[in-house]
């Protein structure tokens, strides 16, 4: 159980990072920063190394969390860095991440003050 709590709290830092590091930019100046980009993967690849820890138990009782994309995706940003689509990242990093935060925020256990 707590390995859950933890992971969750990993997927919801990262996403919250991935929403503090787009704020105030458009697609243009993501594309054109390259520190930005890879700061952006490697918070894909936090949230979904975070997910794949969270129990299947757990993932099955929270069925409106796409968890294997997430995954999934975290594998193409490890294993398949030479074929990111950051147009993609970017439409993740600004529709499905904040959706994602909606989920996550109401089962994620309280964060130590």
């Amino acid at each position: 159980m707590w390995r859950d709590e933890a992971s969750l709290l990993d997927m919801l830092e990262a996403c919250r990072s991935l929403v503090r590091i787009s704020a105030g930019l458009d697609y243009q100046e993501y594309l054109s920063n390259e520190d930005l980009k890879r700061l952006s993967e490697r918070y894909f690849e936090i949230l979904g190394e975070a997910a794949n820890r969270i129990s299947s138990e757990y993932q099955d009782f929270h069925p409106e969390i796409p968890w294997s994309a997430w995954i999934g995706l975290r594998h193409v940003v490890v294993h398949q860095y030479h074929k990111i689509d950051y147009a993609r990242l970017w439409e993740l990093m600004t529709v499905a991440v904040p959706e994602l935060i909606e989920l996550l925020e109401p089962i994620a256990p309280p964060e130590n003050p």
